[in-house]
């Protein structure tokens, strides 16, 4: 009696089967995307600023690793995630962070909570680059 190797089968399902779970490009068959409201954004910066609902947490959007933490005099905290093409997503105006320089963070793992805002919902900046070009950001989001 051993215990199987479960890695290995995730692996061979993901090989040979696409995962366990086929991907799609059709985001309403999915359950639990990450959805960002183009209605409850709106430019700033570089990137822009997304409004959710209040104590929603702020999911990441990749798989990737954080690789910069900083504080910005109009971000607050800050923390920047490169995913595998060298994309680097930046989150700021967060109050807490749930992940710590060079960890690994997955697609939709809470890295921390936004801010409060006036409307008593929570917000967070959101911009995405690649290298010293600013991308725009529901353009990459809808093509992830």
């Amino acid at each position: 009696f051993k215990n199987m190797n479960f890695m290995q089968i995730k692996l061979f399902i993901d090989d040979k089967f696409n995962g366990i779970f086929p991907t799609t490009t059709e985001d309403y068959k999915y359950v639990d995307a990450i959805n960002i409201d183009i209605s409850n954004t709106i430019s700033y910066r570089d990137g822009v600023i997304v409004e959710v609902n209040y104590l929603e947490p702020v999911a990441s959007i990749v798989d990737g690793i954080v690789i910069r933490m900083y504080k910005d005099k109009d971000l607050g905290q800050v923390i920047v995630i490169q995913d595998r093409h060298g994309y680097e997503y930046h989150y700021g105006l967060l109050e807490d962070i749930n992940v710590k320089i060079y960890s690994s963070v997955e697609y939709g793992q809470i890295i921390g909570m936004g801010r409060l805002n006036e409307s008593l919902n929570c917000e967070y900046y959101l911009a995405i680059k690649d290298g010293r070009e600013n991308l725009n950001v529901i353009e990459v989001i809808n093509n992830l």
